[in-house]
């Protein structure tokens, strides 16, 4: 079950890969607000496999605080499992940060060239 997230990932690293490629150029058209939001999204990334890879190691390792840890984890692999517990998705908050703020950078100046 841990192992999904990162088979995603895998799955899409072409599309990730050329998507994130592209961060230096939104920086450079659009100033370095843009590579912030790309910085955002490399984080979120990052901390699904630390989390995915975290709990494959915590497998058969049970200690005293182990479900609170596990809880965080599978919080960050899962969407809309922090939420039914009544915890923020950090994640999915992290990415709509990321999008809201480089549509906020962007938007303008695309409205300009299209006007």
């Amino acid at each position: 079950m841990y192992y999904i997230p990162i088979e995603r990932l895998q799955n899409n690293s072409e599309f990730l890969g050329g998507f994130l490629a592209k961060q230096f150029v939104a920086a450079a058209q659009f100033g370095p607000k843009a590579k912030d939001s790309f910085d955002l999204i490399t984080e979120a990334i990052n901390r699904i496999y630390i989390a995915s890879g975290m709990l494959i190691t915590m497998v058969n390792q049970p200690s005293v605080n182990d479900q609170k840890v596990k809880d965080e984890l599978l919080d960050a692999l899962w969407l809309g499992r922090a939420q039914a517990f009544g915890r923020e998705d950090k994640i999915e908050a992290q990415i709509e940060n990321a999008v809201t703020t480089l549509a906020a950078v962007c938007r303008p100046i695309l409205e300009r060239m299209v006007a």
